[in-house]
């Protein structure tokens, strides 16, 4: 399809703290720390470094033992990989992740050496402040998944307390129930509106929030999944009616929604859609 992409080999070791994986996991788990470094060789060579890179994931501290977790972000670190993992996502985990180690799961992973610039947290839904501190310390981004989390009933995660606190963000999906990038933009902007009860949460010094938006759904993106931006372009259909007696075309595209507003799509400076349609 052209589109750029970034494998996470996941790790999967047990089916949550003090639980062997059901017969539906088995075929996910990895049995050694020597079977991580086997699997990531066998994959290096499908990815060409430049539109598809490697990277590794530590699926949860629920899914992975404690004395996983420093050893496997020491492999990212050497291999030069981005590193992913769950985390926080639901109050059952957080739980029981302290009722197992007496820690957060930010806590517990920040104890390890896990997280770091190069370190993304998914989902987040469920921080303390010391976690939002940790995370903001060490640089670690948190992608948010606000279509997901609402699907699930997770909850409402600490979007302005993260923005507030200098927290990288970026947004991704952990399920099929909305696969949109406009529509995840504009709902993390609403739920810090919906919690804080303010307008602008997300906002530039100027109090603008499509620029915000825009670094979160593209810069902050593309240095999660360790890419490199150069000849990406998406152009909008400016003709569209929906754009009428507006002068920021970015704005109403960002926080107001689309029907189909994207017209062309370059990727490394190679044209994949043109007019609105895939060109493969």
């Amino acid at each position: 399809a052209g589109i750029r992409l970034t494998l996470l080999h996941t790790v999967y070791v047990r089916g949550g703290f003090g639980k062997a994986a059901t017969d539906g996991q088995r075929r996910f788990l990895t049995k050694t720390l020597d079977e991580v470094d086997a699997q990531l060789d066998r994959l290096a060579p499908l990815v060409d470094g430049t539109r598809t890179r490697l990277g590794l994931a530590i699926h949860s501290v629920r899914a992975v033992p404690e004395a996983w977790l420093a050893p496997l972000a020491q492999r990212a670190r050497d291999l030069g990989l981005p590193l992913h993992l769950h985390a926080a996502e639901q109050t059952g985990e957080v739980d029981q992740c302290r009722a197992a180690t007496g820690l957060t799961p930010v806590a517990l992973l920040a104890q390890n050496g896990v997280l770091s610039p190069r370190t993304t947290i998914v989902h987040g839904t469920w921080l303390d402040d010391a976690d939002v501190a940790l995370l903001a310390e060490s640089g670690t981004t948190v992608a948010l998944c606000p279509t997901t989390e609402s699907d699930l009933g997770d909850g409402i995660p600490r979007v302005a307390d993260l923005f507030a606190a200098g927290v990288p963000l970026a947004i991704g999906t952990d399920s099929h129930a909305v696969l949109d990038p406009f529509v995840e933009l504009r709902q993390v902007e609403s739920l810090a509106r919906l919690a804080t009860r303010k307008r602008c949460i997300l906002a530039d010094a100027t109090g603008a929030v499509a620029p915000v938006l825009q670094q979160i759904g593209t810069t902050n993106g593309y240095r999660c999944l360790d890419l490199d931006a150069s000849g990406d372009t998406v152009t909008l259909d400016t003709t569209d009616r929906v754009f009428e007696g507006t002068r920021d075309h970015r704005a109403v595209a960002l926080t107001s929604g689309h029907r189909g507003l994207v017209s062309q799509v370059t990727v490394r400076g190679e044209r994949i859609v043109d007019g609105g349609r895939w060109l493969g």
